[in-house]
């Protein structure tokens, strides 16, 4: 499952340079994501997407480093679907009103994480 790993550091890269190159337009369209979408829908994408990092961790010379990812994704997933949807848009609302130099730490991130997907395979 290498091509999967291969995928997720693509898209964390694009997602990554993105948040860093146009933060405002990137954080609406994540927010506009968000909103249209339903709750569950989120959370159970992000639980498949965890699964899928704990399965093809193996296929990596840092299995630990992509399973402490896959780990995260799935909680990420529950809460998600566990937390009301009031505490949702709380969220939502704290993380659109953060400064634009959150939004490109968290960019910078992305795009860190991405490279290292890379990089351990």
């Amino acid at each position: 499952m290498k091509w999967y790993i291969v995928l997720v550091g693509l898209f964390w890269i694009v997602i990554g340079l993105m948040a860093l190159a146009a933060t405002k337009k990137t954080m609406l369209t994540v927010a506009n994501l968000i909103k249209n979408t339903r709750r569950q829908t989120l959370g159970l994408t992000s639980l498949i997407f965890g699964v899928l990092l704990l399965i093809s961790a193996s296929s990596t010379q840092e299995a630990w480093f992509v399973s402490a990812l896959g780990i995260i994704a799935c909680l990420k997933g529950a809460s998600i679907v566990l937390v009301s949807e009031q505490k949702m848009k709380e969220v939502l609302e704290w993380w659109m009103g953060a400064p634009e130099l959150v939004h490109k730490g968290w960019g910078a991130l992305i795009l860190i994480l991405g490279i290292v997907m890379f990089y351990i395979i």
